[in-house]
């Protein structure tokens, strides 16, 4: 038969490979749970990472609101300071304008004060002259009648002898007025005076002072010039 040693080395060889085997095996067993284990932390890690990429996305729309709603808030606090601006500004120019109006009605209501006091002794005065006028008055008017009756009186007095003046005036200033009338129509004064109308004689009946004065002095303005006309043509 063949050595023991000899048959006994292939066995050797054959159970240190089939331990190589084994242990090849336990080794891709556990290399199989180790990747299983890092596939399930991979699968995990990319769950949690999913999971904060929805957290980030969620956060960044958070504050891109938040930046939006800022600048928004930011535009409205410039236009309230632009508003609060105006409002000084106005608060100001009606302060300004208060304090003017303040100052004109103190203005006016010394004014007021003073036109009152003068008012007051104004009409004390004007109630002095009134008294004192209605007793002028009273006295002119008394005197006013006197006159009135007395001019009544030389008026009455004066017509009475312009009427006995006219009276005695009519018969001399009848005669003068038929003389020349004569002497016209004779054509001793000219032709002109001999084809005018002879001046109508006065009424001294008639209660017309001024018409009858006005007649007369026609008359004796005829009578004037008739004489001077045959005066001029005798001494020719």
């Amino acid at each position: 038969g063949f050595p023991k040693d000899e048959f006994m080395e292939p066995r050797r060889g054959l159970e240190t490979k089939k331990k190589e085997v084994l242990s090849l095996e336990d080794e891709n067993l556990k290399l199989r749970e180790d990747l299983n284990q890092e596939k399930q932390k991979a699968l995990e890690l990319k769950r949690a990472l999913n999971s904060r990429k929805a957290e980030l996305k969620e956060q960044v729309e958070k504050v891109t609101l938040e930046i939006a709603l800022k600048e928004q808030l930011e535009q409205e606090v410039q236009k309230l300071r632009v508003s609060q601006m105006h409002l000084d500004e106005d608060y100001h120019s009606v302060t300004t304008k208060e304090l003017g109006l303040r100052r004109e009605v103190e203005r006016l209501e010394k004014e007021l004060k003073e036109a009152r006091a003068g008012w007051k002794a104004e009409k004390a005065k004007v109630a002095a002259q009134t008294e004192e006028m209605e007793r002028l008055s009273s006295t002119v008017g008394g005197q006013l009648v006197a006159v009135e009756q007395e001019l009544r009186e030389r008026v009455q007095k004066s017509s009475q002898l312009f009427e006995l003046f006219l009276h005695h005036s009519l018969p001399p200033v009848s005669m003068m007025r038929k003389v020349c009338r004569r002497m016209a129509a004779y054509g001793e004064a000219g032709n002109e005076l001999g084809q005018r109308q002879v001046p109508p004689l006065f009424d001294p009946d008639v209660k017309d002072l001024k018409g009858n004065l006005v007649k007369m002095v026609e008359l004796l303005r005829f009578a004037a010039e008739v004489l001077e006309t045959r005066e001029c043509m005798l001494a020719k």
